[in-house]
């Protein structure tokens, strides 16, 4: 397991346990505690021994964090999907609506002539 997370090797690895190794994974304090009885590894209980093992992982929490992203951005991508269609649906009707681009004239027309004939003393 610890092989799967130093390469990140998300098909050895469902997101499940990706999330239950982030959870247990040692923080720096529990890191420092663990790496103390490293020259005693055969008395430690055998879930220390795992965390011990854990901490043998360079930017371990970060690559998990990186392992859970890689799995969730398919089922997120696809969750989004509806909605950028929608968005590029709408930027597309918007810019390439004539009734729009005569109102946008219209105001720049208007607002030309108003700057024209009122000048401010600012």
């Amino acid at each position: 397991m610890l092989t799967v997370v130093r390469k990140m090797d998300i098909s050895q690895m469902n997101a499940e346990l990706v999330e239950i190794l982030m959870r247990c994974f040692p923080n720096v304090e529990e890191a420092e505690a663990l790496k103390v009885h490293a020259d005693e590894v055969n008395k430690l209980a055998e879930g220390d021994q795992f965390m011990l093992s854990l901490t043998g992982i360079e930017h371990g929490d970060v690559k998990l964090k990186v392992m859970l992203f890689m799995h969730t951005f398919q089922d997120t991508s696809n969750a989004l999907r509806p909605q950028i269609d929608a968005i590029l649906a709408g930027s597309s009707a918007i810019t390439s609506s004539t009734r729009l681009k005569k109102i946008f004239e219209m105001i720049l027309g208007e607002h030309y002539f108003f700057s024209q004939c009122f000048v401010f003393p600012f």
